[in-house]
Protein backbone atom coordinates (compact mmCIF):
# COMPACT_ATOMS: atom_id res chain seq x y z
CA UNK A 1 0.00 0.00 0.00
CA UNK A 2 1.42 3.20 -1.11
CA UNK A 3 0.57 5.00 2.46
CA UNK A 4 2.38 2.22 4.83
CA UNK A 5 5.69 2.75 2.26
CA UNK A 6 5.16 6.48 3.31
CA UNK A 7 5.19 4.99 6.64
CA UNK A 8 2.10 6.28 6.92
CA UNK A 9 0.36 3.66 9.62
CA UNK A 10 -1.82 5.16 12.10
CA UNK A 11 0.79 5.97 14.66
CA UNK A 12 -0.86 8.25 17.23
CA UNK A 13 -4.29 7.78 16.36
CA UNK A 14 -6.58 6.45 19.35
CA UNK A 15 -9.43 3.59 17.72
CA UNK A 16 -11.99 2.25 19.65
CA UNK A 17 -14.59 -0.44 19.28
CA UNK A 18 -17.89 -0.54 19.94
CA UNK A 19 -19.10 -3.84 20.07
CA UNK A 20 -19.24 -7.23 21.95
CA UNK A 21 -16.14 -6.40 23.39
CA UNK A 22 -12.49 -7.02 22.15
CA UNK A 23 -9.83 -9.56 23.15
CA UNK A 24 -6.87 -7.21 24.31
CA UNK A 25 -4.71 -10.52 24.74
CA UNK A 26 -4.43 -11.47 21.36
CA UNK A 27 -0.95 -11.87 20.41
CA UNK A 28 -1.99 -9.51 17.03
CA UNK A 29 -3.29 -7.35 19.42
CA UNK A 30 -1.48 -6.86 22.64
CA UNK A 31 1.26 -4.38 22.00
CA UNK A 32 -1.31 -1.88 20.16
CA UNK A 33 -3.76 -2.29 22.97
CA UNK A 34 -4.86 1.05 24.76
CA UNK A 35 -6.81 0.60 27.85
CA UNK A 36 -8.10 4.57 28.27
CA UNK A 37 -10.25 3.73 24.97
CA UNK A 38 -11.67 0.65 26.72
CA UNK A 39 -14.60 -0.04 28.93
CA UNK A 40 -17.40 -2.47 29.82
CA UNK A 41 -20.45 -0.80 30.27
CA UNK A 42 -22.82 -3.82 29.92
CA UNK A 43 -21.31 -6.04 32.57
CA UNK A 44 -24.52 -7.40 34.87
CA UNK A 45 -22.77 -6.88 37.84
CA UNK A 46 -20.72 -3.62 38.15
CA UNK A 47 -18.78 -1.38 35.19
CA UNK A 48 -15.31 -1.70 35.36
CA UNK A 49 -11.97 -0.93 32.38
CA UNK A 50 -11.82 -4.81 31.47
CA UNK A 51 -13.86 -5.04 27.59
CA UNK A 52 -13.01 -8.62 27.21
CA UNK A 53 -15.67 -10.16 25.85
CA UNK A 54 -17.77 -12.63 27.81
CA UNK A 55 -18.56 -16.49 26.65
CA UNK A 56 -21.41 -16.84 24.08
CA UNK A 57 -24.24 -19.57 25.58
CA UNK A 58 -22.13 -20.60 27.48
CA UNK A 59 -19.20 -22.22 25.13
CA UNK A 60 -17.57 -19.67 23.13
CA UNK A 61 -16.62 -16.19 23.40
CA UNK A 62 -18.29 -13.25 21.20
CA UNK A 63 -15.54 -12.39 18.39
CA UNK A 64 -17.34 -9.94 16.39
CA UNK A 65 -15.36 -6.92 18.28
CA UNK A 66 -12.19 -8.69 18.59
CA UNK A 67 -12.38 -9.21 14.52
CA UNK A 68 -13.59 -5.61 14.19
CA UNK A 69 -10.42 -4.72 16.11
CA UNK A 70 -8.30 -6.76 14.27
CA UNK A 71 -8.98 -5.26 10.50
CA UNK A 72 -8.27 -1.52 12.41
CA UNK A 73 -5.06 -2.56 13.82
CA UNK A 74 -3.26 -6.20 13.62
CA UNK A 75 0.01 -5.80 14.36
CA UNK A 76 2.19 -5.96 11.27
CA UNK A 77 5.40 -8.62 10.03
CA UNK A 78 4.61 -11.14 13.35
CA UNK A 79 3.11 -13.94 11.04
CA UNK A 80 0.16 -14.54 13.62
CA UNK A 81 -3.02 -13.68 11.70
CA UNK A 82 -2.69 -10.81 9.17
CA UNK A 83 -2.35 -6.83 9.40
CA UNK A 84 -4.63 -4.02 10.04
CA UNK A 85 -5.26 -1.04 7.72
CA UNK A 86 -3.91 1.08 10.69
CA UNK A 87 -1.63 -1.41 11.85
CA UNK A 88 0.35 1.41 14.49
CA UNK A 89 -2.64 2.49 15.56
CA UNK A 90 -3.81 2.47 19.21
CA UNK A 91 -6.84 0.10 19.66
CA UNK A 92 -9.26 -0.55 22.50
CA UNK A 93 -12.99 -1.96 22.99
CA UNK A 94 -16.12 -0.46 24.49
CA UNK A 95 -17.88 -3.55 25.55
CA UNK A 96 -21.46 -2.07 24.96
CA UNK A 97 -23.63 -5.48 23.57
CA UNK A 98 -24.14 -8.73 24.38
CA UNK A 99 -26.61 -7.07 27.01
CA UNK A 100 -29.86 -4.90 27.21
CA UNK A 101 -28.52 -2.22 25.45
CA UNK A 102 -30.22 1.07 26.39
CA UNK A 103 -30.34 5.21 24.86
CA UNK A 104 -28.01 5.88 27.95
CA UNK A 105 -25.91 2.78 27.08
CA UNK A 106 -25.39 3.78 23.33
CA UNK A 107 -25.03 7.31 24.93
CA UNK A 108 -21.96 6.36 27.21
CA UNK A 109 -20.11 4.68 24.89
CA UNK A 110 -20.04 7.20 22.19
CA UNK A 111 -18.87 10.11 24.73
CA UNK A 112 -16.63 7.87 26.45
CA UNK A 113 -13.00 9.72 27.06
CA UNK A 114 -13.93 11.56 23.79
CA UNK A 115 -10.64 13.93 24.44
CA UNK A 116 -8.48 10.59 24.02
CA UNK A 117 -10.43 8.70 21.70
CA UNK A 118 -10.48 9.90 17.82
CA UNK A 119 -12.26 7.29 15.90
CA UNK A 120 -15.38 5.23 16.79
CA UNK A 121 -16.17 2.02 15.21
CA UNK A 122 -19.65 1.05 15.43
CA UNK A 123 -19.98 -2.11 13.00
CA UNK A 124 -23.68 -2.45 13.98
CA UNK A 125 -26.82 -0.88 13.79
CA UNK A 126 -30.57 -1.75 14.50
CA UNK A 127 -32.12 -4.94 13.06
CA UNK A 128 -32.08 -4.32 9.75
CA UNK A 129 -35.17 -7.07 9.22
CA UNK A 130 -37.46 -4.89 7.38
CA UNK A 131 -40.30 -5.01 10.02
CA UNK A 132 -39.45 -1.90 12.08
CA UNK A 133 -37.86 1.79 11.89
CA UNK A 134 -35.45 2.50 14.60
CA UNK A 135 -32.59 5.38 14.95
CA UNK A 136 -30.83 7.16 17.68
CA UNK A 137 -32.53 8.34 20.67
CA UNK A 138 -32.27 11.58 22.09
CA UNK A 139 -29.13 11.03 24.37
CA UNK A 140 -27.31 8.98 20.93
CA UNK A 141 -27.80 12.26 19.26
CA UNK A 142 -26.31 14.18 21.62
CA UNK A 143 -23.04 12.04 22.06
CA UNK A 144 -22.95 11.91 18.51
CA UNK A 145 -23.17 15.70 18.27
CA UNK A 146 -20.87 16.33 20.96
CA UNK A 147 -17.89 13.82 19.36
CA UNK A 148 -18.51 15.26 15.84
CA UNK A 149 -18.02 18.71 16.36
CA UNK A 150 -14.77 18.27 18.57
CA UNK A 151 -13.07 16.07 15.99
CA UNK A 152 -8.83 -9.88 11.84
CA UNK A 153 -8.81 -11.76 14.99
CA UNK A 154 -10.66 -13.76 16.95
CA UNK A 155 -10.55 -14.63 20.89
CA UNK A 156 -8.17 -17.00 22.28
CA UNK A 157 -5.84 -16.02 20.08
CA UNK A 158 -7.03 -17.44 16.86
CA UNK A 159 -7.34 -15.61 12.87
CA UNK A 160 -11.03 -15.89 11.47
CA UNK A 161 -10.89 -16.38 7.71
CA UNK A 162 -14.68 -14.88 7.11
CA UNK A 163 -15.66 -11.40 7.69
CA UNK A 164 -17.79 -9.29 5.57
CA UNK A 165 -20.87 -7.16 5.15
CA UNK A 166 -21.29 -3.47 7.04
CA UNK A 167 -19.53 -5.59 10.05
CA UNK A 168 -16.23 -5.76 7.93
CA UNK A 169 -16.60 -2.26 6.17
CA UNK A 170 -17.00 -0.29 8.92
CA UNK A 171 -13.33 -1.38 10.63
CA UNK A 172 -12.24 -0.88 7.04
CA UNK A 173 -13.00 2.47 6.65
CA UNK A 174 -11.94 3.28 10.39
CA UNK A 175 -8.47 2.14 9.74
CA UNK A 176 -8.35 4.16 6.17
CA UNK A 177 -9.57 7.30 8.02
CA UNK A 178 -6.88 6.45 11.29
CA UNK A 179 -4.06 6.88 8.07
CA UNK A 180 -5.80 10.21 6.94
CA UNK A 181 -5.36 11.27 10.60
CA UNK A 182 -1.92 10.60 11.22
CA UNK A 183 -1.11 12.68 8.19
CA UNK A 184 -3.25 15.40 8.97
CA UNK A 185 -3.98 15.35 12.27
CA UNK A 186 -5.89 18.61 11.77
CA UNK A 187 -8.82 17.01 9.97
CA UNK A 188 -12.39 17.49 11.33
CA UNK A 189 -15.41 15.19 10.78
CA UNK A 190 -16.22 17.46 8.04
CA UNK A 191 -12.68 17.79 6.70
CA UNK A 192 -12.66 13.29 6.53
CA UNK A 193 -16.30 13.76 4.69
CA UNK A 194 -15.19 15.78 1.70
CA UNK A 195 -11.96 13.67 1.33
CA UNK A 196 -13.76 10.25 1.44
CA UNK A 197 -16.69 12.18 -1.23
CA UNK A 198 -13.76 13.78 -3.12
CA UNK A 199 -11.37 10.59 -3.41
CA UNK A 200 -13.78 7.49 -3.86
CA UNK A 201 -13.60 5.98 -6.91
CA UNK A 202 -16.35 4.18 -8.98
CA UNK A 203 -17.21 0.24 -8.50
CA UNK A 204 -18.90 -1.60 -10.67
CA UNK A 205 -19.67 1.10 -13.43
CA UNK A 206 -22.58 -1.19 -15.22
CA UNK A 207 -24.42 -0.85 -12.20
CA UNK A 208 -27.67 0.93 -12.63
CA UNK A 209 -27.72 3.86 -10.31
CA UNK A 210 -24.75 5.89 -10.53
CA UNK A 211 -25.62 8.95 -11.48
CA UNK A 212 -23.08 12.22 -11.55
CA UNK A 213 -24.04 15.18 -9.36
CA UNK A 214 -24.72 18.90 -9.57
CA UNK A 215 -21.08 19.21 -8.18
CA UNK A 216 -19.31 16.75 -10.39
CA UNK A 217 -19.13 13.81 -7.59
CA UNK A 218 -20.08 10.69 -8.75
CA UNK A 219 -22.94 8.85 -6.47
CA UNK A 220 -25.15 5.57 -5.64
CA UNK A 221 -27.94 4.88 -3.76
CA UNK A 222 -26.04 1.63 -2.67
CA UNK A 223 -22.76 2.53 -2.99
CA UNK A 224 -22.75 5.99 -1.90
CA UNK A 225 -19.76 7.51 -3.74
CA UNK A 226 -17.35 4.74 -4.46
CA UNK A 227 -14.99 2.45 -2.84
CA UNK A 228 -12.03 4.07 -0.77
CA UNK A 229 -8.83 4.20 -1.96
CA UNK A 230 -6.23 4.89 0.75
CA UNK A 231 -3.17 6.03 -0.84
CA UNK A 232 -5.02 9.02 -2.36
CA UNK A 233 -7.45 9.83 0.69
CA UNK A 234 -3.92 10.02 2.42
CA UNK A 235 -2.21 11.94 -0.14
CA UNK A 236 -5.36 14.71 -0.13
CA UNK A 237 -5.39 14.69 3.67
CA UNK A 238 -1.76 15.66 3.75
CA UNK A 239 -2.84 18.82 1.12
CA UNK A 240 -6.14 19.79 2.37
CA UNK A 241 -7.33 23.19 4.21
CA UNK A 242 -10.05 22.60 7.04
CA UNK A 243 -13.51 23.96 5.64
CA UNK A 244 -15.00 26.66 7.22
CA UNK A 245 -17.57 26.54 9.88
CA UNK A 246 -20.88 24.50 9.08
CA UNK A 247 -23.87 26.74 8.19
CA UNK A 248 -27.37 25.10 8.91
CA UNK A 249 -30.59 26.47 6.96
CA UNK A 250 -34.10 25.34 8.23
CA UNK A 251 -36.95 25.46 6.13
CA UNK A 252 -40.51 24.14 7.13
CA UNK A 253 -42.70 23.77 4.45
CA UNK A 254 -46.38 24.86 4.55
CA UNK A 255 -48.35 22.27 3.27
CA UNK A 256 -52.22 21.25 4.02
CA UNK A 257 -52.29 17.42 4.87
CA UNK A 258 -52.40 15.95 1.49
CA UNK A 259 -53.78 12.36 0.33
CA UNK A 260 -51.33 9.92 -0.75
CA UNK A 261 -53.47 7.43 -3.37
CA UNK A 262 -53.17 4.01 -3.41
CA UNK A 263 -50.72 2.55 -6.08
CA UNK A 264 -50.26 6.72 -6.99
CA UNK A 265 -47.72 9.15 -6.14
CA UNK A 266 -48.07 12.52 -3.83
CA UNK A 267 -45.65 14.95 -5.69
CA UNK A 268 -44.66 18.32 -4.12
CA UNK A 269 -42.38 20.98 -5.79
CA UNK A 270 -40.70 23.64 -3.26
CA UNK A 271 -38.95 26.66 -3.52
CA UNK A 272 -35.87 26.73 -1.80
CA UNK A 273 -33.74 29.69 -1.24
CA UNK A 274 -30.64 28.12 0.84
CA UNK A 275 -31.46 31.24 3.44
CA UNK A 276 -30.08 33.54 0.71
CA UNK A 277 -29.46 36.61 2.24
CA UNK A 278 -29.06 36.08 6.02
CA UNK A 279 -25.85 34.46 7.97
CA UNK A 280 -27.43 31.33 7.46
CA UNK A 281 -27.01 31.21 3.47
CA UNK A 282 -25.37 28.08 1.96
CA UNK A 283 -24.09 28.25 -1.50
CA UNK A 284 -22.53 24.59 -1.06
CA UNK A 285 -24.08 21.36 0.21
CA UNK A 286 -23.05 18.32 2.39
CA UNK A 287 -25.88 17.62 4.22
CA UNK A 288 -29.75 17.28 2.86
CA UNK A 289 -32.41 16.11 5.80
CA UNK A 290 -36.15 15.91 5.29
CA UNK A 291 -38.04 15.33 8.39
CA UNK A 292 -41.73 13.51 7.51
CA UNK A 293 -44.85 13.24 9.48
CA UNK A 294 -47.49 10.90 7.06
CA UNK A 295 -50.23 8.13 7.91
CA UNK A 296 -50.46 5.02 6.59
CA UNK A 297 -52.46 1.72 6.55
CA UNK A 298 -49.54 -0.11 5.35
CA UNK A 299 -45.79 1.19 6.00
CA UNK A 300 -44.15 -0.90 4.46
CA UNK A 301 -46.30 -0.15 0.98
CA UNK A 302 -44.75 3.82 1.36
CA UNK A 303 -41.49 4.99 -0.69
CA UNK A 304 -39.89 8.48 -1.10
CA UNK A 305 -37.84 9.88 -3.54
CA UNK A 306 -36.22 13.30 -3.17
CA UNK A 307 -34.76 14.89 -6.33
CA UNK A 308 -32.68 18.36 -6.30
CA UNK A 309 -33.15 21.48 -8.45
CA UNK A 310 -30.12 19.88 -10.52
CA UNK A 311 -31.98 16.58 -11.16
CA UNK A 312 -29.99 14.54 -8.37
CA UNK A 313 -31.92 11.49 -7.35
CA UNK A 314 -32.16 10.28 -3.85
CA UNK A 315 -33.85 7.44 -2.54
CA UNK A 316 -34.82 8.26 0.73
CA UNK A 317 -37.07 5.08 1.84
CA UNK A 318 -37.76 2.30 -0.47
CA UNK A 319 -40.72 -0.35 -0.10
CA UNK A 320 -40.38 -2.67 2.35
CA UNK A 321 -42.20 -6.58 2.12
CA UNK A 322 -42.08 -6.96 6.16
CA UNK A 323 -43.03 -4.10 7.29
CA UNK A 324 -46.88 -4.43 7.85
CA UNK A 325 -46.68 -1.71 10.38
CA UNK A 326 -49.88 1.12 10.47
CA UNK A 327 -48.16 4.07 12.24
CA UNK A 328 -46.85 5.62 9.72
CA UNK A 329 -43.95 7.95 10.28
CA UNK A 330 -43.72 10.63 13.05
CA UNK A 331 -41.34 13.78 12.29
CA UNK A 332 -38.62 11.04 10.74
CA UNK A 333 -35.62 12.27 9.71
CA UNK A 334 -34.05 11.10 6.14
CA UNK A 335 -30.56 12.53 5.66
CA UNK A 336 -29.03 12.35 1.91
CA UNK A 337 -25.53 13.25 1.17
CA UNK A 338 -25.75 12.91 -3.11
CA UNK A 339 -26.31 16.05 -3.16
CA UNK A 340 -22.53 17.34 -1.69
CA UNK A 341 -21.39 20.06 -3.27
CA UNK A 342 -24.80 21.30 -5.17
CA UNK A 343 -26.27 24.42 -4.64
CA UNK A 344 -29.30 24.78 -2.55
CA UNK A 345 -31.49 26.90 -4.41
CA UNK A 346 -34.09 26.29 -6.82
CA UNK A 347 -37.13 23.68 -7.13
CA UNK A 348 -37.30 20.73 -4.90
CA UNK A 349 -38.97 17.93 -6.05
CA UNK A 350 -40.60 15.31 -2.92
CA UNK A 351 -42.04 12.30 -4.15
CA UNK A 352 -44.42 10.18 -1.94
CA UNK A 353 -45.52 6.74 -3.52
CA UNK A 354 -47.59 3.72 -2.50
CA UNK A 355 -46.91 0.25 -3.88
CA UNK A 356 -49.72 -1.51 -2.38
CA UNK A 357 -49.18 -5.31 -2.86
CA UNK A 358 -45.15 -5.23 -2.01
CA UNK A 359 -46.34 -6.29 1.64
CA UNK A 360 -48.40 -9.61 1.45
CA UNK A 361 -48.90 -9.25 5.23
CA UNK A 362 -51.53 -6.20 4.17
CA UNK A 363 -54.81 -6.44 3.43
CA UNK A 364 -56.12 -3.56 1.16
CA UNK A 365 -59.66 -3.71 -0.29
CA UNK A 366 -59.58 -2.89 -4.08
CA UNK A 367 -62.32 -0.01 -2.80
CA UNK A 368 -60.16 1.28 -0.68
CA UNK A 369 -58.38 4.67 -2.94
CA UNK A 370 -56.06 6.60 0.00
CA UNK A 371 -53.12 4.59 0.88
CA UNK A 372 -51.97 7.37 3.33
CA UNK A 373 -52.15 11.21 4.30
CA UNK A 374 -48.72 13.30 4.41
CA UNK A 375 -49.19 15.69 6.75
CA UNK A 376 -45.60 17.55 7.50
CA UNK A 377 -42.87 18.27 6.17
CA UNK A 378 -39.13 20.09 7.08
CA UNK A 379 -36.31 20.67 5.70
CA UNK A 380 -33.07 21.18 6.86
CA UNK A 381 -29.64 22.16 5.01
CA UNK A 382 -25.80 21.67 5.90
CA UNK A 383 -23.35 23.31 4.22
CA UNK A 384 -20.77 26.19 3.98
CA UNK A 385 -20.80 29.67 2.17
CA UNK A 386 -17.54 28.93 0.44
CA UNK A 387 -16.97 26.36 -2.59
CA UNK A 388 -14.23 23.69 -2.13
CA UNK A 389 -12.69 23.46 -5.54
CA UNK A 390 -9.29 22.36 -7.70
CA UNK A 391 -6.88 24.43 -5.41
CA UNK A 392 -7.91 21.77 -2.31
CA UNK A 393 -8.07 18.91 -4.61
CA UNK A 394 -5.28 17.16 -6.64
CA UNK A 395 -6.24 15.67 -10.46
CA UNK A 396 -7.88 12.62 -9.42
CA UNK A 397 -10.71 14.73 -8.04
CA UNK A 398 -14.59 14.79 -8.92
CA UNK A 399 -15.35 14.91 -12.44
CA UNK A 400 -16.88 18.43 -12.71
CA UNK A 401 -12.96 19.61 -12.27
CA UNK A 402 -11.10 17.63 -14.31
CA UNK A 403 -12.92 14.97 -16.04
CA UNK A 404 -12.08 15.99 -20.04
CA UNK A 405 -15.13 16.90 -22.15
CA UNK A 406 -17.17 17.37 -18.87
CA UNK A 407 -19.57 20.23 -18.96
CA UNK A 408 -22.48 20.35 -16.26
CA UNK A 409 -24.92 22.09 -18.60
CA UNK A 410 -24.73 19.07 -20.64
CA UNK A 411 -26.33 16.59 -17.66
CA UNK A 412 -29.16 18.67 -16.35
CA UNK A 413 -32.12 16.85 -16.28
CA UNK A 414 -33.68 17.01 -19.61
CA UNK A 415 -30.16 15.32 -20.86
CA UNK A 416 -28.54 13.92 -18.34
CA UNK A 417 -25.24 11.72 -19.72
CA UNK A 418 -24.76 9.96 -16.54
CA UNK A 419 -23.33 6.78 -17.99
CA UNK A 420 -20.88 8.12 -20.35
CA UNK A 421 -19.78 10.30 -17.47
CA UNK A 422 -19.58 7.26 -15.30
CA UNK A 423 -17.63 4.99 -17.78
CA UNK A 424 -15.44 7.95 -19.01
CA UNK A 425 -14.47 8.46 -14.95
CA UNK A 426 -13.80 4.86 -14.36
CA UNK A 427 -11.48 4.21 -17.21
CA UNK A 428 -9.93 7.78 -15.66
CA UNK A 429 -9.55 6.47 -11.93
CA UNK A 430 -8.34 3.16 -12.99
CA UNK A 431 -5.24 4.60 -14.78
CA UNK A 432 -4.16 7.05 -12.72
CA UNK A 433 -3.36 4.89 -9.07
CA UNK A 434 -1.48 6.62 -6.58
CA UNK A 435 2.30 5.39 -5.81
CA UNK A 436 4.30 6.07 -2.72
CA UNK A 437 6.18 8.71 -4.50
CA UNK A 438 2.49 10.38 -5.29
CA UNK A 439 2.43 10.74 -1.47
CA UNK A 440 5.19 13.79 -0.12
CA UNK A 441 7.73 12.31 2.16
CA UNK A 442 7.31 15.71 4.44
CA UNK A 443 3.91 14.99 5.55
CA UNK A 444 4.17 15.36 9.56
CA UNK A 445 2.91 17.52 11.10
CA UNK A 446 4.71 20.10 13.32
CA UNK A 447 1.92 19.75 15.88
CA UNK A 448 2.12 15.61 16.03
CA UNK A 449 4.98 15.54 18.90
CA UNK A 450 7.25 12.61 18.34
CA UNK A 451 6.39 10.92 22.00
CA UNK A 452 9.45 10.46 23.92
CA UNK A 453 10.39 11.81 27.43
CA UNK A 454 12.20 15.29 25.98
CA UNK A 455 9.04 16.74 24.31
CA UNK A 456 7.02 16.44 27.69
CA UNK A 457 7.34 20.15 29.40
CA UNK A 458 6.60 20.94 32.75
CA UNK A 459 3.63 23.78 31.98
CA UNK A 460 2.22 20.91 30.44
CA UNK A 461 -1.38 20.14 30.88
CA UNK A 462 -1.91 16.91 33.49
CA UNK A 463 -4.27 14.66 30.92
CA UNK A 464 -1.83 15.69 28.14
CA UNK A 465 1.28 15.36 29.90
CA UNK A 466 -0.42 11.68 31.26
CA UNK A 467 -0.81 10.93 27.74
CA UNK A 468 2.18 11.59 26.43
CA UNK A 469 3.64 9.47 29.61
CA UNK A 470 1.27 6.28 28.66
CA UNK A 471 2.11 6.94 24.65
CA UNK A 472 5.93 6.33 25.72
CA UNK A 473 5.20 3.88 27.87
CA UNK A 474 3.52 1.93 25.15
CA UNK A 475 6.35 2.30 22.98
CA UNK A 476 8.60 1.36 25.26
CA UNK A 477 6.74 -2.14 25.87
CA UNK A 478 6.42 -2.57 22.41
CA UNK A 479 10.69 -2.02 21.79
CA UNK A 480 10.64 -4.34 25.05
CA UNK A 481 8.85 -6.98 23.44
CA UNK A 482 10.66 -6.79 20.44
CA UNK A 483 14.13 -7.23 22.74
CA UNK A 484 12.58 -9.74 23.94
CA UNK A 485 11.87 -11.72 21.59
CA UNK A 486 15.54 -11.12 19.67
CA UNK A 487 17.21 -12.37 22.89
CA UNK A 488 15.34 -15.33 23.06
CA UNK A 489 16.37 -16.06 19.46
CA UNK A 490 19.60 -15.55 20.65
CA UNK A 491 19.39 -17.89 23.52
CA UNK A 492 17.56 -20.92 21.33
CA UNK A 493 20.70 -20.25 18.70
CA UNK A 494 23.16 -20.66 21.63
CA UNK A 495 21.51 -24.20 22.90
CA UNK A 496 21.00 -24.98 19.22
CA UNK A 497 25.04 -24.48 19.02
CA UNK A 498 25.99 -26.18 22.25
CA UNK A 499 23.50 -29.43 21.28
CA UNK A 500 25.58 -29.47 17.64
CA UNK A 501 29.46 -28.71 19.59
CA UNK A 502 28.86 -32.17 21.80
CA UNK A 503 27.18 -34.30 19.04
CA UNK A 504 29.43 -33.79 16.35
CA UNK A 505 32.62 -32.90 17.67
Amino acid sequence: MAAWKRNVTGAGVVVSILDDGVDYTHPDLKNNYDPQASFDLNNRYFLDYDPKPHLNNGSEFNWHGTKCAGEVAMEANNSICGVGVAYDASIGGIRMLDGVVTDSVEAAALSYNNQHIDIYTCCWGPSDDGLKLSGPKQLVSLAMQEGAEKITTVPGGGCGNYFSGTSSAAPLAAGVIALALQANPRLTWRDVQYLVASTSKITDPLSRGWQVNGAGYHTHNEYGFGVMDAGLLVQQAMLWTSVGPVRICQATVDVEPQAIQSRGKLELNLEMDGCRDTAHHISSLEHVQVAITLSSSCRGNIGVTLISPFGTISELLAPRFLDNSTEGLKDWSFLSVQMWGERPEGTWTLQIFDKTGTVADCYVSSSESQAGTLEAVSFTFRGTNELIRSHELSDFSNMQMFTPGYNVEDVWRQKRVDHMMIEKEFAHENLNKIIAEDIPLGWQHPHKDNLRPGTMEAGMESSSLARKIFETWKHLRKEMTHLWDYIRSINSLKVTARFHSHCCF
